[in-house]
């Protein structure tokens, strides 16, 4: 009986025939589906964007393929299975919860991927991610981190940033990052979540009941009752003391707050969705993280 590596090498020998076929998007190797039913027969699976009865037999995905072993010898046929692929493929894009790094490799994460008013594709996170605070807010080229490859990847300009300077009170740590025409970006989508997105941007509100959460590189911590800070508080950056304040602390209750979290987005799920609630910039590990509210960040840094 044909292999895997049986049929996969007669496939790539008939692969140019094959991909030109009308509808055709792509080849598989899986089981063979019959009546709608999953059964143990390996099979030859080509996912098509439509199906059509009345296409001439040249035209037709062939009904089986006959397999040769790597040294040369047949070894039978093996049935095709013909499934509906649904949908165009395409490359998944950028999405809340990717790690970003900073031209001076301090790790962040991707706050939020959106198209602004002009149609560019940006993505959102902390202004400490991408600038150097020593230097004056000395930027370079950021990147994002691939799973699939686990490479990083240059992303664009920082085009909207937060002037944190030592000494000097602030109200928000924010950088708005271009992304490049060649890339791809999910918009409101959150890693590994498919099934919602963000539907809502709002703030946090002191000792609300909300189960709090953030993600990053597909781990989800969680948090809750946000208090809001009085005054302003003196936080190392860079080496440097900013004086922060107007915003939030809330204890974590799943996972540890730690270095690298600066820019996860605080969410919580609704009966619409899921709410964009605040911009996570610091915390006191292992049990405290800091949060701006979202929508006043969203406000002020959106349009860039």
């Amino acid at each position: 009986m044909p292999t895997v590596w049986d049929i996969r090498r007669s496939a790539l020998r008939r692969y140019k025939q094959l991909i030109s076929l009308p509808n055709v998007c792509f080849f598989t190797i899986g089981k063979k589906w019959v009546a709608g039913r999953q059964t143990d027969e390996m099979a030859l699976v080509a996912y098509v964007k439509k199906k059509q009865a009345r296409l001439q037999k040249p035209d037709r995905v062939p009904e089986s393929l006959s397999c040769i072993a790597k040294n040369g010898t047949e070894l039978g046929a093996v049935r095709t299975d013909v499934r509906l692929a649904a949908n165009t493929p395409l490359a998944f894009g950028i999405r809340s919860g990717q790690v970003i790094t900073g031209y001076d490799n301090q790790t962040g994460v991707c706050a939020i991927a959106y198209t602004n008013p002009s149609g560019e594709k940006r993505l959102m996170t902390n202004a400490h991610v991408v600038v150097d605070v020593a230097k004056a807010g000395e930027t370079g080229t950021p990147y994002f981190l691939n799973r699939v490859d686990n490479l990083e990847y240059p992303l664009g300009e920082v085009r909207g940033v937060s002037k944190l300077r030592a000494g000097r009170t602030t109200t928000h740590d924010v950088a708005v990052i271009h992304v490049p025409g060649a890339y791809n970006i999910d918009e409101f989508m959150i890693q590994d979540i498919n099934s919602d997105a963000i539907t809502t941007i709002e703030g946090l509100s002191t000792n609300a009941s909300h189960d709090y959460w953030f993600r990053i590189n597909g781990n989800t911590f969680r948090c809750g009752n946000p208090e809001r800070v009085v005054g302003a508080v003196d936080i190392l950056v860079d080496g440097v003391v900013v004086r922060y304040s107007e915003f939030w602390v809330l204890r974590m209750t799943q996972g540890s707050a730690r270095k690298g979290q600066s820019g996860a987005l605080l969410c919580r799920h609704t009966p619409t969705g899921i709410a964009a609630s605040g911009l996570v910039f610091g915390g006191i590990d292992p049990n405290s993280i800091f949060a701006f509210p979202f929508n006043k960040m969203w406000n002020k840094f959106s349009r860039f």
